[in-house]
């Protein structure tokens, strides 16, 4: 089975093409390593930026939330 942390970074996140509108996704791991995308419909590159590190961060809060409520149920 695999951690929580893994999960988070396979998970996909919905975007929006800043210049055609097309909702597209990406992976979370795109996302916190800046990755560049194309988009499907126009093929613009689109720069992907984790601003402050914000999914990081958000990854490694979640699973110590759910990590202290794991605690609480044992």
């Amino acid at each position: 089975m695999e951690d929580l942390s893994t999960q988070w970074l396979h998970s996909d996140v919905d975007l929006d093409c800043p210049n055609c509108h097309f909702s597209f996704w990406v992976r979370m791991s795109e996302i916190i390593v800046q990755t560049v995308v194309l988009c499907p419909c126009c093929r613009i590159r689109v720069q992907l930026q984790d601003d402050h590190g914000g999914m990081s961060l958000a990854g490694r809060t979640i699973e110590n939330l759910i990590a202290d409520a794991l605690k609480g149920l044992l």
